[in-house]
């Protein structure tokens, strides 16, 4: 390969520069090691899945997780991670993470640096968008209606922390969501989301700008209706997972998706 570029005129092919190469050595072992760092542990596998009810098993070989993509629940991964979120966020009543943006499934036993950005692998921010529950509803609905009527991926799907649902996935766009309940963040205790109140969402700043099909997120940030808190969104699980010390399987009513139909009108166990 490298006679064939040379013969090209356009190519010069150079040696490596020995004292660049030296300099690059010295953080490449620093990265190497800080990789390594045990951040916590995980008492129970958290499983991979983009939208609950699916065919293909994203964790596959972790015993476990074997049935994970058939339940309502969906992924533990990404639940995880918006709990992460909200804790990240001292305004936020509830977070929002896409399906897509969680990598990995995590596998019980020791996490390190690395498995945290391994699973969250890119550079977002976290971003707070002051909404009303009626936009909340409505970007709900965006997340689902990108994958089943734009037929774009399902890494749309959205999960959430201190947000749940009933979702019905055989209905038309705006009928899915029934039953959105929010998380009171100082009592615990659930209520119905109100349509006409302003509530905080802490996401990351892909979705926050409207990517994914999130239009009415992209509408909101337009219109300068967020706080850039600059935190890195994988900092941001860390940090949970330092201050929690063990992360396990959230509490059954803790999970965004409490009921699912699938698109074909099968209710997932």
């Amino acid at each position: 390969m490298v006679s064939k570029l040379a013969s090209q005129p356009a190519v010069k092919v150079v040696t490596p520069d020995a004292t660049a190469a030296q300099l690059l050595s010295t953080y490449s072992t620093q990265v190497t090691a800080a990789k390594a760092t045990t951040i916590g542990t995980a008492t129970e596998d958290l499983c991979l899945v983009r939208m609950p009810g699916e065919t293909t098993n994203r964790s596959t070989g972790i015993a476990s997780c074997a049935t994970a993509n058939t339940l309502a629940r969906g992924s533990d991964a990404a639940q995880v991670v918006g709990e992460a979120f909200l804790r990240a966020s001292k305004r936020a009543d509830f977070a929002l993470q896409n399906a897509g943006g969680v990598r990995v499934p995590v596998t019980a036993g020791t996490l390190s640096m690395n498995t945290a950005f391994t699973l969250l692998p890119f550079t977002n921010v976290l971003v707070e968008l002051n909404l009303t529950g009626a936009e909340m509803l409505a970007a709900l609905e965006d997340g689902v209606a990108n994958h089943l009527d734009n037929l774009q991926s399902s890494g749309s799907h959205p999960y959430a922390a201190g947000l749940r649902w009933d979702l019905d996935m055989s209905k038309a766009k705006g009928q899915r969501f029934s039953n959105v309940q929010v998380r009171n963040k100082t009592t615990g205790a659930w209520s119905a989301i109100d349509p006409a109140k302003t509530y905080v969402l802490v996401t990351n700043d892909f979705v926050a700008a409207g990517q994914d099909g999130y239009a009415t997120l992209g509408t909101i940030y337009k219109a300068g209706r967020y706080v850039n808190t600059y935190l890195l969104y994988t900092q941001s699980f860390v940090d949970y997972v330092q201050a929690q010390k063990t992360i396990a399987r959230p509490a059954a009513a803790d999970y965004s998706h409490q009921k699912v139909i699938s698109k074909a009108g099968v209710a997932l166990p």
